[in-house]
């Protein structure tokens, strides 16, 4: 497929290609990357291109915000030695199931040992499960989230990852009734919903829901190759400005899509996943406050600029940082992150960072809905900033 060079600043040596160069249609992506679903997540096939590019067997591979760990799992895939971190508790928990998946029996095993009709508390049932939960699914997900806590093993961990991906959603597989299922909506939104529908929530069985979505997730195999790997890949729950927890000069390639400008941060969307997986409303409260909650642009810059400046400190002479850089929404216009974050580059850190390339990736996929179209352009075409450190 041609490739044209945009010339898109002054300097010689960074450039610019547009064309095709990874698809977004996820065919080829190995199954464990549909196991949960995310806000803002990104293309696995983005990131096999560039570890493909500039990365080789055994290269250490950072995520600083490995959100439901496309980057880790790739990485583990194509033989690289994955390093992920995040400050969000259910990142760090599903990229934690992903690198160390059990097979079907295991799963199998593991829900045949839940008391699922075990009696339960109703406190705060009626005020907030009810819109979403029949009494008796609601009493189910107790139950399994009580036993998940007191079994911690690499099992419990993925059945509590497969239990997030289904806590809410818009068909019959998921344990609620109709609602969102990337975002927990509030209970009076839900409300909302079913008084439209005519709804109420249906009793919903976890356990052959569970069994089978694990059958789906694992259906691609590879769960030995990966639990072989285990012991070389390194998870934190930290954010990309605390990085202590690595050496100087030790991650070969760093692939990633940072939080945007004047975006909520997601507490609040994933307010049934925090409360499934255990977080208290002082561990919920602190999350909150340490999130970025719609930065505007000079505050993202501020940000970005520590960041980079953290990574400076990890990342080889020679290494490269792969920014996947969505468009961001002020309120008024769309901003396009990539032409800002070239100029602090070239601006505060070219001690450390020069920019390398722009890629302007255009899927040749048919849009036919103008929702799918912004400003004409398909809203499907993402850009990725490489740089690389001196």
């Amino acid at each position: 497929m041609s490739k044209v060079a945009l010339k898109l600043v002054s300097r010689a040596e960074f450039y610019a290609e547009e064309g095709e160069f990874w698809s977004s249609d996820e065919e080829n992506a190995h199954s464990l990357h549909f196991s949960i679903s995310l806000p803002d997540s990104f293309s696995p096939g983005l990131v096999s291109y560039f570890l493909k590019k500039y990365s080789s067997k055994d290269d250490v591979v950072l995520d600083p915000f490995c959100g439901r760990g496309t980057v880790p799992l790739e990485a583990s895939l194509l033989g690289r030695t994955a390093v992920a971190s995040d400050i969000n508790p259910i990142c760090f928990s599903a990229t934690q199931a992903k690198l160390t998946p059990v097979d079907l029996v295991e799963v199998a095993l593991f829900i045949q040992s839940v008391n699922f009709s075990k009696p339960v508390s109703l406190d705060g049932y009626s005020e907030y499960f009810e819109p979403f939960y029949d009494p008796d699914t609601y009493r189910e997900l107790v139950n399994l989230k009580s036993y998940i806590q007191s079994n911690r093993s690499d099992v419990s961990n993925f059945v509590q990852m497969i239990g997030m991906s289904l806590l809410h959603g818009h068909t019959a597989g998921y344990f609620s009734g109709y609602s969102l299922p990337q975002i927990s909506v509030s209970p009076s939104r839900q409300r909302e919903m079913n008084d439209k529908r005519g709804t109420l929530p249906e009793f919903r069985a976890l356990a052959p829901r569970i069994l089978r979505k694990a059958g789906a997730v694992l259906r691609d195999g590879d769960v030995g190759r990966l639990q072989s790997r285990r012991g070389k890949h390194q998870i934190f729950q930290s954010e990309c400005r605390n990085l202590s927890f690595l050496n100087k000069s030790t991650v070969d390639l760093v692939i990633t899509s940072p939080p945007r400008p004047y975006v909520a941060n997601s507490v609040n969307d994933l307010w049934l996943k925090n409360w499934f997986v255990g977080l208290s409303k002082t561990e919920r409260d602190e999350l909150r406050h340490g999130s970025l909650d719609k930065l505007d642009l000079d505050e993202w810059l501020l940000f970005m600029n520590e960041s980079l400046f953290e990574l400076a400190r990890v990342v080889k002479s020679g290494g490269r940082v792969v920014i996947d850089l969505k468009r961001s929404f002020d309120g008024v216009n769309y901003q396009d992150l990539d032409e800002h974050l070239s100029n602090l580059i070239n601006t505060n850190l070219t001690s450390y960072w020069e920019n390398e390339c722009l890629y302007v990736n255009r899927p040749t996929v048919p849009q036919l809905s103008k929702k799918f179209k912004e400003d004409g352009q398909v809203s499907r075409t993402s850009k990725v900033l490489v740089i690389r450190r001196k």
